[in-house]
């Protein structure tokens, strides 16, 4: 994708969407289920700015952890 076409799109899908939902993923039947929003995590990225610098991870106990 062209990065302008890319660029606006995460405006345009931020703009539109806005909410973060948070699912968890059973492997073994392929449920999904609605979770809480994880503590520190957001409920929304209302920008393109909050899109490129959001980011998450799973500690070894599977708990959200965000930023680098």
């Amino acid at each position: 994708m062209r990065k302008d076409l890319q660029e606006a799109a995460q405006r345009d899908g931020a703009a539109r969407y806005p909410e973060v939902l948070w699912w968890d993923l059973d492997p073994q039947t392929g449920t999904l289920t609605r979770e809480p929003v994880p503590t520190g995590a957001p409920s929304e990225l209302a920008s393109r700015a909050h899109i490129q610098r959001f980011t998450f991870r799973l500690d070894p106990n599977e708990q959200v952890k965000v930023g680098p």
